[in-house]
């Protein structure tokens, strides 16, 4: 299976600890999980591709095989990509949350076992954004990498300095949202195996203090319409936004002919309804689409 994955230039990487104080990130420890298998659900906001529950790694060193533990917590998560036959899909570990403050580095206990047959390296992305007035947000500071595993020792404390990376534009702003990503990549030849891990535990902030409100993990959830099918009555639609900006939600009919705009304009952060007046419409199936900031949604509706 072949894949050509483009990254940044790493920028800001110190293997040391820091003196700094530090916020523990949610669930930066992973210690609340559901599922099971690949199938797992971290608490705190964390969702990926190929996460594994691990409570120990047993791992050979010069003195022979020892058991390694989280660094801090009662798991780690294990990171692995995901093959099927002949296709493969690249693991990753994401949150995406609100923050009030402008951290100096961001922490992280890790440990990498690279693939026998691709060798893979593991990689990050930090997305910071600042929500704009009027809707859209503004990129604060944007970094990514590829760490080559030969610098990562058994539980080597990972520093990744921020302070010179924010953009110079927004001299002293405060970021709204941080979108953070670990993810395993394959080597040169584009390869990718199911034997590489990467093993992550208690990731931090230095210098930093996390936000009070709430934020979706996805900038737009899927819309909930009801009554569906309906015989008349109003429908009602509602969706939740991580973020606000201008939007569009409109009805069109199956061959994607506009019908009716229910409504243009901003759309605040948060839970929005709206409702759709059925009568005068044909009977038959319609779409509901919404164009928002966040992304597209689009629902079906069934009128009676």
């Amino acid at each position: 299976m072949n894949k050509i994955y483009s990254l940044m230039a790493s920028a800001g990487l110190l293997l040391s600890g820091s003196s700094a104080s530090a916020q523990m990130l949610p669930n930066g420890n992973f210690e609340t999980w559901t599922g099971s298998g690949t199938s797992i659900a971290i608490g705190g906001g964390w969702v990926g591709n190929g996460l594994l529950r691990l409570s120990s790694l047993n791992v050979n060193t010069g003195s022979g095989t020892e058991t390694r533990v989280p660094a801090d917590g009662q798991y780690f998560v294990g990171l692995r990509n995901v093959i099927s036959g002949t296709s493969g899909t690249l693991g990753f570990i994401r949150n995406r949350f609100a923050f009030n403050q402008r951290p100096v580095s961001m922490r992280a206990a890790s440990m990498f076992f690279a693939g026998t047959a691709a060798g893979e390296s593991w990689g990050f992305n930090i997305l910071f954004l600042k929500n704009k007035t009027g809707g859209g947000k503004d990129t604060i500071l944007r970094s990514s990498g590829v760490l080559n595993p030969a610098t990562v020792s058994n539980w080597a404390q990972l520093t990744i300095g921020l302070t010179t990376l924010y953009n110079t534009q927004f001299p002293g702003v405060n970021p709204d949202t941080a979108d953070v990503t670990f993810f395993l990549t394959p080597n040169g030849s584009s390869q990718i195996s199911a034997t590489g891990l990467l093993a992550l535990d208690a990731l931090t902030w230095s210098d930093f203090a996390l936000s009070n409100k709430p934020f979706e993990l996805d900038a737009l959830s899927a819309l909930k319409v009801f009554p569906n099918p309906s015989a008349g009555a109003p429908v009602n639609v509602h969706f939740q936004s991580g973020m606000s900006g201008n939007g569009t939600l409109a009805l069109y009919d199956m061959q994607g002919k506009l019908v009716r705009t229910i409504y243009e304009g901003v759309m605040e952060s948060g839970h929005s309804h709206f409702n759709i007046q059925t009568v005068g419409l044909n009977k038959g199936l319609y779409l509901i689409r919404l164009q928002h900031a966040g992304g597209v949604k689009e629902a079906r509706l069934s009128v009676l």
